[in-house]
């Protein structure tokens, strides 16, 4: 898939909120497993993304990500590729801690479409602060898990 083709993919995604304004991303570096795309034209806010591995395991834990720029994190999206089997279960640490309270974190359930999102309590981040996801369960869901968290 074409980078301009995903991008187009990822801002239907979020459906009215789109994050990246236009396709002319003037600023783009992978960062291990996460990636970080700077909205240019200018909208404001940057989208953070990172893709598991193919292969996913409960307790699975992304490489560190250092926000490029201060911001507020404004919800956190994940999504599988096929209806979930059982819940699948991510949680996001800034600086080590969760920004979500255990109930809130982001799920899709058995049954339910390929997205979730969830809106966190920690939400303010500094550049260099540190992103990590984590998937505390697949529920049994196979393919590769996207979670994107929004930053405004």
């Amino acid at each position: 898939m074409s980078r301009r083709k995903f991008r187009e993919d990822k801002s239907k995604f979020y459906g009215a909120k789109q994050v990246l304004q236009d396709l002319n991303v003037p600023a783009h570096a992978v960062v291990h497993d996460l990636d970080v795309s700077l909205a240019g034209g200018g909208a404001s806010g940057y989208t953070v993304f990172w893709s598991s591995n193919t292969f996913m395991h409960s307790d699975d834990i992304s490489q560190p990500l250092f926000v490029p720029e201060d911001g507020t994190i404004d919800v956190v999206y994940a999504s599988l590729p096929l209806l979930a089997i059982n819940t699948f279960e991510v949680d996001v640490y800034l600086n080590g801690s969760s920004i979500f309270a255990p109930i809130d974190r982001p799920k899709i359930l058995s049954g339910q479409s390929l997205g979730a999102d969830a809106v966190p309590t920690t939400t303010v981040v500094t550049a260099r602060d540190a992103l990590e996801v984590q998937i505390l369960s697949t529920g049994d869901n196979y393919g590769r898990a996207v979670v994107y968290i929004v930053v405004q």
